[in-house]
C-alpha cells in the first residue's frame, strides 16, 4: 500500500467518533488488491510505520462506515449461524448469532460481513480457495431492538425484530451483483494452530456484501443500540462445513459482545 493522503482528527471526514475511537488521525492509502477499492483509510499513530497493515475491505472510497468491527484474521474462530428455507419454504432459523452496535443517526444502506465454511480445506493455507459446496441460497439479515443489561439480565441481548430482509446469493465469483443480492469474495486466512492446538490448521474467511434496495434502507435513531443477526439459508443442510459468522479481534469487542 502507498500513502497518498491524510485526515486530521476533528476534520469533517474523521470517522473516529462514529466508530467509538474518539478523534482520530487517518492515513489514506492506495490499496494494491485487485478485488477491493482503490482508496482505504487506516488509523495513524504518531508516525507512519512501513509494516503497518490494514484489512483492505474495512473502508472504501464509495462507502462511509457507521460501525466497523473487522474480522479476526489471526486466530479468528467463527460461530455457526444458519437456518433452513427455500424458494417455496418459509425460513426457519436454527442457530442464530447476533451482535450489537451504537447508531450514529445515518441510515444503513449496505452491510459487509465475514464468515467461513467452518473447517473447509483446513490444511490449505492459501487465501484463494473455492467456497465449500453447497453454498447457502442466501442470507437473512435482521435488525433488532436492544434489551439492556439490568435486573435479572446479567448481559444485554437482542429484542423484538424491527426489520428483516432475505438476500439471495449471487453466482460464485460475481463482483457486480444486482442490488439486494449478496456477493462473496475470498477474504483472509486465520491460523488456528495455537487456539486449537493443531499444527497447520486454517480457517478461510470469505467477505460478503449486499446493498439494500431503496425500499429496505434501515433508518435508525442516533444514540440507540441495535442488534444485527446474520443467518445463512440452506434448503438442505450440508453434512459438514456449515456456514459460520466471523468473529472480530478481542480489542474490537463492544458492550456485551455477541450472543
Amino acid at each position: 500500500m502507498t500513502a497518498v493522503g491524510y485526515i486530521p482528527a476533528g476534520d469533517p471526514d474523521d470517522l473516529g467518533p462514529a466508530l467509538q475511537l474518539g478523534p482520530t488521525d487517518w492515513v489514506i492509502v492506495h490499496d494494491n488488491w485487485s478485488s477491493t477499492a482503490r482508496n482505504v483509510i487506516i488509523p495513524f499513530a504518531n508516525a507512519w510505520v512501513a509494516n503497518t497493515t490494514a484489512f483492505p475491505e474495512t473502508m472504501t472510497q464509495n462507502e462511509c462506515a457507521k460501525w466497523s468491527q473487522p474480522p479476526d484474521c489471526d486466530v479468528g474462530l467463527d460461530v455457526q449461524s444458519w437456518g433452513l428455507g427455500g424458494p417455496q419454504l418459509p425460513f426457519a432459523p436454527v442457530l442464530t448469532v447476533a451482535d450489537d452496535w451504537l447508531c450514529d443517526g445515518r441510515p444503513i444502506t449496505a452491510i459487509r460481513w465475514w464468515g467461513s465454511y467452518m473447517g473447509w480445506l483446513s490444511k490449505n493455507p492459501s487465501n484463494n480457495v473455492p467456497p465449500a459446496q453447497p453454498r447457502p441460497l442466501g442470507f437473512v439479515l435482521t435488525w433488532r431492538k436492544d434489551i439492556p443489561a439490568g435486573g435479572t439480565n446479567s448481559f444485554s441481548r437482542p429484542g423484538d425484530t424491527i426489520a428483516s430482509i432475505a438476500c439471495p446469493m449471487a453466482t460464485a465469483g460475481e463482483s457486480n451483483a444486482p442490488v439486494g443480492w449478496v456477493t462473496e469474495r475470498n477474504g483472509c486466512v486465520s491460523d488456528l494452530s495455537s487456539s486449537l492446538m493443531q499444527s497447520n490448521t486454517y480457517e478461510h474467511e470469505f467477505s460478503y456484501y449486499v446493498e439494500f434496495p431503496a425500499t429496505n434502507v434501515w433508518n435508525e435513531k442516533e444514540g440507540q443500540i441495535y442488534w444485527l443477526s446474520v443467518e445463512a439459508v440452506y434448503q438442505n443442510l450440508p453434512p459438514s462445513n456449515q456456514w459460520g459468522w466471523g468473529t472480530t479481534s478481542v480489542e474490537n469487542n463492544w458492550n456485551d459482545d455477541a450472543v
